[in-house]
């Protein structure tokens, strides 16, 4: 995969944090439910706006251990991070819409700062995933735009706005995504039983292999593990709302945006199963 682009996802992010903040105070009522989620708008705001400060930290080489130690210790990733983000939405809140966009885009300014001053391919300490977690900073800078990218599209949904998700930008940070976080979130369980080889393709973004055998994945090149069996071909905005749950596989599949081909192309609907989701 090639490697990430810093100056050009810093670019597009300054846009999307600028615009979401634009929305959020816009929309003035932050308690307007979230379709689909157990928040409101003020709590994705928050949720976003923690995230934006935590990595900005860990960046920074700031110790923020200690920010998660009564979240104890949780068996998988995605029931780690959802205590992380149950506490935080619990325990704080902002006072206004308004507030709400103004912290947002300096959380926001102070973050991309930290991304353009770092060296990304040093390993960073990020213990919200849990208390030995490591990635390099490139994985954090792609994390910080697919955050974004969802999130906004949920704040959009809550205050009954369409939504035009940044395609640059998704296409800059979902290989990183995909390649790094995917085998974190692995289902054992479900994978199991499943042994095959996706050759995995991001329009317009890059192309990786992963091989499934005995409950655990391998992510490499396309053709490192043979021949593939199924073929996936998708729109870089769609792998991510199909990682987090926002669209069903058949929904993009009916609008064109992933498409299967190979070998044994209904091996396409098992793909998001194998994995839990965030």
């Amino acid at each position: 995969m090639m490697p990430l682009d810093r100056d050009a996802v810093v670019l597009e992010l300054r846009g999307q944090v600028a615009g979401l903040a634009d929305v959020i105070r816009g929309g003035r009522s932050l308690e307007r439910p979230v379709p689909g989620l157990d928040w409101t708008v003020g709590q994705v705001a928050m949720h976003l706006f923690t995230v934006y400060g935590v990595f900005a930290a860990a960046l920074r080489d700031e110790d923020v251990s200690s920010l998660f130690t009564e979240i104890g210790v949780h068996d998988t990733l995605p029931r780690q991070v959802a205590a992380t983000n149950a506490n935080v939405v619990s325990r704080y809140a902002f006072a206004s819409a308004a507030e709400a966009a103004e912290q947002l885009a300096l959380a926001g300014e102070a973050l991309l700062s930290a991304v353009s001053a770092t060296d990304l391919d040093r390993p960073v300490p990020a213990p919200w995933y849990g208390p030995s977690f490591v990635l390099a900073g490139s994985t954090l800078a792609a994390l910080i735009g697919s955050e974004t990218l969802v999130h906004s599209g949920d704040i959009h949904r809550g205050l009954g706005l369409a939504y035009r998700p940044n395609r640059r930008l998704a296409a800059l940070v979902t290989p990183t995504v995909m390649t790094r976080m995917l085998p974190s979130v692995l289902d054992r369980e479900a994978a199991a039983d499943t042994c095959a080889v996706y050759d995995v393709r991001l329009r317009g973004a890059g192309r990786f292999a992963m091989a499934f055998a005995g409950g655990d994945v391998r992510v490499g090149e396309p053709g490192q593990f043979g021949r593939s069996d199924c073929a996936l071909s998708l729109a870089p905005v769609a792998a991510l709302m199909i990682a987090f749950g926002r669209v069903p596989v058949w929904r993009m599949i009916a609008t064109g945006q992933a498409l299967s081909y190979g070998r044994r192309p209904w091996l396409a609907l098992r793909f998001p199963r194998l994995f839990l989701r965030p």
